[in-house]
């Protein structure tokens, strides 16, 4: 309550109308004396909060800038401003009781490589008197989640000017010259082959390396081990090719280093010459082959002796008792033919050299003249000779002639 502080001056005149009566009389009764007191309810304020988010990189502390706007009005009733948090409050005061309906935006900014919240919240607030002197005001929602989300785009930088590094190495080899292309080289960065050449004019040279970003870059060259005769062969070379760019005119620059050199270094050895042998022994002249000894030619089973002719006997005197002949003596059986032996295996000769030729069997020796049988005398008259028993021998020794005979071709054919 707000009392007036107004104050009017009156004049009152009082008098005795003589008739026992005073009568007061006032200046300007109908004077305009007013004293105004003033009643109002005492101001009060709301809170209205949102949140801000930024994605890309990290929020600070008034960054960005949001507005409440009445909605009838499109006026601006507060603004305010994030806090590192994200947190965003609008204090609004209010003096008067009543309803309000307002639209809570975020203002365009320009900062670079930033997509600013387009996103708008309604908020309600009623404001009333608690008759007590106090206006209160309410927000609608209040704890309702109002956010607004930028984006932060890293800005993507020209691409640099590109550039390039070639790995060269020496090739050496002591013993002997060394042969343009006979050593071959693999270059690897990691597992990967990139690239394979061979020695020039003692050089390895390798197909350049283009690089279109910062790195450091490590490979490793391998000679192939062919396995050459007399070669001891080097084994691996590395190479760091270090790349920066330079930020005045954003190009490329690679260094490359050799930590171990980048000299191949082979060796060749050559076989000792070899020791002569001794003059040989020749070979003493082959013994040529002993001519074969004929076999022996059989001897020939001798002719049956022929009987004698018979003697003719006397006029026979008759015997008391005939005396039988004794039993003829058979001729002794043939000596068979040795068997005949082997001829000694031939050493072969570096040509060879022919039999000569086979001796004749010499032609063999007839038997003696036959010795007539002995003929006991006795003193008595012999019987008559039949001449069977002779007939059976000589038939007898034709059979072993024909089967000498026939034994000896059969060797002769073997």
């Amino acid at each position: 309550m707000t009392y007036s502080t107004e104050s009017y001056t009156v004049k009152v005149t009082v008098a005795d109308n003589g008739q026992g009566q005073l009568v007061a009389t006032v200046e300007n009764p109908d004077a305009e004396r007013v004293f105004t007191n003033t009643y109002k309810a005492a101001k009060t304020s709301a809170p209205i909060k949102a949140t801000k988010k930024l994605t890309g990189k990290e929020l600070v502390a008034d960054a960005y800038t949001f507005e409440l706007k009445e909605k009838d009005t499109d006026k601006v009733v507060a603004t305010a401003k994030n806090t590192a948090s994200g947190e965003v409050v609008f204090d609004v005061n209010y003096t008067e009781a009543g309803d309000h309906t307002y639209i809570i935006t975020e203002v365009k900014g320009d900062e670079k490589d930033v997509t600013y919240s387009t996103e708008s919240y309604t908020v309600e607030v009623n404001v009333v008197d608690n008759g007590q002197g106090q206006l209160v005001a309410t927000v609608k929602d209040a704890d309702a989640e109002r956010v607004f989300t930028n984006i932060y785009t890293a800005p993507v930088p020209p691409a640099p000017t590109a550039t390039s590094e070639t790995l060269e190495f020496t090739k050496e080899l002591t013993g002997r010259a060394l042969v343009d292309g006979e050593f071959q080289f693999e270059l690897y960065e990691g597992t990967k082959l990139l690239d394979t050449k061979t020695n020039q004019a003692g050089k390895v040279t390798f197909d350049a390396i283009n690089y279109d970003a910062e790195g450091v870059h490590t490979y490793t060259v391998k000679e192939v081990n062919a396995g050459a005769a007399g070669i001891t062969y080097d084994t691996e070379k590395t190479a760091v090719v270090t790349v920066t760019k330079d930020a005045a005119t954003n190009a490329l620059k690679a260094t490359v280093e050799y930590p171990a050199g980048r000299v191949f270094k082979n060796v060749y050895t050559p076989d000792p010459a070899p020791t002569p042998d001794p003059k040989p022994t020749p070979d003493p002249k082959p013994t040529p082959d002993p001519a074969p000894t004929p076999d022996p030619a059989p001897t020939p089973d001798p002719a049956p002796t022929p009987d004698p002719a018979p003697t003719p006997d006397p006029a026979p005197t008759p015997d008391p008792a005939p005396t039988p002949d004794p039993a003829p003596t058979p001729d002794p059986a043939p000596t068979p033919d040795p068997a005949p032996t082997p001829d000694p295996a031939p050493t072969p000769d570096p040509a060879p050299t022919p039999d000569p030729a086979p001796t004749p069997d010499p032609q063999p020796t007839p038997d003696p003249q036959p010795t007539p049988p002995v003929t006991e005398e006795k003193g008595q008259a012999e019987l008559p000779n039949t001449g069977e028993a002779t007939s059976i021998l000589s038939a007898i020794g034709f059979v072993v002639l024909a089967l000498s005979g026939l034994v000896f071709f059969v060797k002769r054919k073997a």
